[in-house]
């Protein structure tokens, strides 16, 4: 069974509340989440949730921390999906009617305990800038790692781990394979702006992308990986961009290598790269190591994206494209 009550509640009104955890896959709940995440409506929201708690995604843990009323009713729910021990926390809705009762601290202290008990290292989301989350979040320990374009990044780390920690250790035996679904977690925490020049665009479909590697589809994803299972890099390969006109005839490049991690930047290039075809990337111009291994590849700038992309704001990175024929 994959739904249990984890314990009852005392809401600041006085009503009686339960909370429950249901882990995906499962069925039963499929269609009351369903509902309740895609209010108000967001395009995705039914066919994401649809697919998740109906397949088993080995290494992906997907947790709905959800509060019911006395009469059954959904009131509040935070939808988490981890890999390993990296935490990410997708969406948290509480129906208006029923916020300022706490719901939204019991579902975190919930999800919070159940992420530390199976050895979380790390947990982290994004909100929209100067939301009431940001406070909520920062009360239980979450810090900003970034803003912009009117969303703010935080995360959380557990015990002595930190950033650096997590990622930046030196290792000698790295070895570079097909990202799996465990991977996404990881991948968006290793991957993050974090102010220091990097610049990642692939922040979006995850889910898909994974789908389409998982099932063969037209994307190469590669991952640079210790031995005992950290992700400290990563080539995506696809064709579906929404910045690329013609989509079937360039294929968008994205990449991440954690800064201790460079040398092994041109290796994960080789093995993820085809050797033919038309490719773009899009730069950070301050990130030189990343823009000379490129270059060296073949690939040449295109144009500059300082004006589409920062929205004339000085104090935004220059994103650049390189293209190679």
């Amino acid at each position: 069974m994959s739904a249990e009550k984890l314990q009852d509640i005392t809401l600041k009104n006085g009503s009686n509340a339960e909370i429950w955890l249901i882990r995906a896959p499962d069925l039963t709940w499929q269609p009351r989440l369903r509902a309740f995440l895609n209010n108000p409506p967001v395009a995705d929201g039914p066919a994401l949730h649809e697919f998740l708690l109906a397949n088993e995604l080995p290494g992906f843990t997907v947790c709905y921390f959800t509060m019911l009323s006395g009469s059954g009713e959904i009131m509040g729910c935070i939808f988490t999906t981890d890999g390993g021990t990296a935490g990410y926390i997708n969406s948290t809705f509480v129906t208006r009617e029923y916020r300022q009762l706490g719901i939204g601290r019991h579902l975190m202290d919930s999800l919070e305990h159940d992420l530390e008990s199976r050895g979380g290292r790390v947990r982290f989301f994004t909100t929209r800038t100067g939301s009431p989350a940001v406070d909520m979040f920062t009360k239980v320990g979450y810090h900003e790692v970034w803003e912009r374009g009117g969303r703010t990044g935080m995360e959380k780390f557990y015990g002595d781990s930190t950033w650096e920690s997590y990622f930046g250790v030196p290792y000698d035996d790295l070895s570079i394979r097909h990202v799996a679904w465990g991977d996404w977690n990881a991948h968006r925490a290793m991957s993050w702006s974090r102010n220091d020049g990097a610049w990642h665009p692939l922040d979006g479909n995850f889910v898909g992308l994974l789908r389409d590697r998982v099932e063969n589809r037209d994307i190469q994803w590669k991952g640079l990986f210790s031995s005992d299972g950290r992700m400290v890099g990563s080539v995506v390969v696809r064709r579906k961009d929404a910045w690329v006109e013609n989509q079937e005839s360039v294929a968008v490049v994205d990449v991440y290598v954690h800064p201790t991690h460079s040398s092994r930047l041109n290796d994960l290039l080789d093995d993820a790269l085809p050797a033919s075809g038309r490719f773009q990337t899009f730069q950070n111009a301050a990130s030189k190591d990343l823009i000379d291994a490129f270059s060296a590849r073949g690939f040449a700038q295109e144009t500059s994206l300082r004006d589409d992309y920062n929205h004339h704001n000085p104090q935004a990175p220059d994103i650049r494209v390189y293209t190679r024929e």
